[in-house]
This record gives structure tokens, C-alpha cells and sequence, in this order.
């Protein structure tokens, strides 16, 4: 998949979702935008987990273990 240089994370992120070999992959969101709507539309979106910067390494390598944990 060939994505245009101006699309935000939201768009990436919903074309992830929307595409059938992507959708499954995890995804967690890594930004500096912390207001509640990002988080709740990137969650929406279907974002497995979301962290806002400057997030401490341990905090992204504990989320990414949460998320696949089985």
C-alpha cells in the first residue's frame, strides 16, 4: 500500500483497518497530541493502545508486550 506524504496517523490508521491484509496487524499510536478526542478517536479507530510523548521506553515496550500477550 502506496500512502500520500499529507495524510495524518487517523488517516493511516484507518486505512490499516480498512485494508484485509493489514487490519490485523497491531497498532499503537505514538504522538504528541493527548487531548481526549485523539485518544478516543484513534481508539475508535481501532488503535490497539495509544501513548503520548515523551512516553518512557518502558512504558511503549510494556504496552507492546500487553498487546501481544496471548
Amino acid at each position: 500500500m502506496i500512502l500520500p506524504n499529507n495524510l495524518s496517523g487517523f488517516d493511516i490508521l484507518n486505512r490499516i483497518r480498512q485494508h484485509e491484509a493489514l487490519r490485523h496487524i497491531p497498532v499503537v499510536i505514538l504522538t504528541s497530541l493527548g487531548e481526549r478526542r485523539h485518544i478516543v478517536e484513534d481508539l475508535s479507530l481501532g488503535a490497539d493502545g495509544y501513548l503520548t510523548k515523551p512516553a518512557k521506553p518502558t512504558a511503549l515496550t510494556d504496552l507492546v508486550r500487553k498487546i501481544l500477550a496471548p
